[in-house]
């Protein structure tokens, strides 16, 4: 895959980049304005595919809405992330784990999904 520039790629992706809060590490101990970003690794580019060698796994691009972009191992574009935010309507659940349901699942499940499905049998 073809080199990208960190900067514009950024940019497009986020679109608005007014709304960034600030860019740095995820737990926040290092961090700069958007502007102060841009302007310092512009001319910045990286390999998509091997991004994970390449750029910081904690790299973030929180907006002002809490929200952030990050890169992931498992993907070569940015993931847009938001808080867990608790539905007024939400329901307790029974099963945590795969082998303590008594429904049929596989790796990976969402939580509701390991509650609600049908049971085995």
């Amino acid at each position: 895959m073809k080199s990208r520039n960190l900067v514009l790629e950024l940019e497009r992706e986020i679109g608005d980049v007014s709304r960034v809060a600030w860019v740095g590490s995820l737990d926040g101990s290092l961090a700069m304005s958007w502007e102060d970003f841009a302007m310092k690794f512009i001319g910045e580019t990286y390999t998509p595919d091997v991004a994970r060698d390449e750029l910081p796994y904690d790299l973030v691009v929180v907006m002002d809405d809490e929200s952030w972009f990050e890169r992931v191992p498992w993907s070569v574009g940015w993931v847009h992330r938001y808080p867990p935010k608790k539905n007024w309507n939400a329901k307790k659940f029974d099963y945590v784990t795969i082998f303590s349901s008594p429904h049929v699942a596989m790796q990976y499940e969402s939580l509701e999904a390991l509650n609600e499905k049908s049971e085995v049998g």
